[in-house]
């Protein structure tokens, strides 16, 4: 799924710095490493905790997110970027304005229809906003902070450390001609007029594998990888008959 969200970002900003942060206690197959380096991207490992290995998270909040904005903030200094994306591997993008949607915010966020609350499938920082956020779990602050979601952290510690106005929250809008992000329906078929349809979403999240019909989890995540490179070649299409 990596490799797909990485081509949709290199079809609408083909020199984008791209850091991918592979956790080595659960590491990307070589085969998948090797596509995204080829991509163009800067390919590092992480040793924190992710909590992936373990029910209890006590620690997995303060060590991981600490750890994660640092290694942000260390990364968007050493490519002199101003705004920094954090998406995940199973989000498509498709536009190039994404960066526009920050406006004068420290943060933004995707809102979600699956549960009340935000998600933390793509959202935007400012650098000097990371930054401080950095310096100041350093010192120690946020500490006390036990979220279950690294989303719900990064922007609580947002909204402690500048406003609650410093953050904004995107909810999904059907209604707008452009809307900041959109949940996938995973239909049992790929259906070019429904990808079509998502162009009005500046990214779609093919997560929730929980609701495809299929019994396994890896024939789940099979269908949703052929669903998210079926729409990434869609786009692909589309770029090269426009520019035509």
């Amino acid at each position: 799924m990596a490799v797909q969200a990485v081509r949709s970002i290199r079809l609408f900003y083909p020199k984008a710095p791209i850091l991918i942060l592979d956790d080595a206690n659960w590491p990307m197959q070589p085969k998948v490493a090797r596509q995204l380096v080829k991509l163009g991207v800067c390919y590092r490992k992480s040793d924190w905790e992710r909590g992936k290995s373990t029910k209890e998270r006590s620690n997995f909040t303060r060590n991981h997110m600490a750890s994660q904005c640092a290694a942000f903030a260390d990364f968007a200094s050493e490519v002199g970027t101003d705004i920094l994306c954090k998406i995940d591997s199973d989000v498509i993008v498709t536009g190039a304005d994404l960066p526009m949607w920050l406006g004068s915010n420290n943060m933004i966020m995707a809102a979600s229809i699956r549960r009340d609350a935000v998600h933390g499938w793509c959202y935007l920082m400012r650098r000097k906003s990371l930054q401080e956020i950095a310096a100041l779990q350093k010192m120690g602050r946020f500490k006390d902070h036990q979220c279950k979601f690294e989303d719900v952290y990064h922007r609580e510690i947002f909204r402690e450390a500048f406003g609650p106005e410093a953050v904004l929250d995107y909810e999904i809008n059907k209604e707008t001609s452009r809307s900041y992000t959109m949940d996938y329906a995973h239909p049992k078929e790929i259906i070019p007029e429904y990808h079509k349809g998502l162009l009005r979403y500046v990214t779609v999240n093919f997560g929730g594998l929980m609701m495809i019909d299929l019994p396994s989890p890896e024939a789940r995540r099979e269908r949703a990888t052929a669903h998210m490179k079926a729409f990434v070649d869609f786009l692909e299409d589309k770029i090269k008959s426009t520019s035509q």
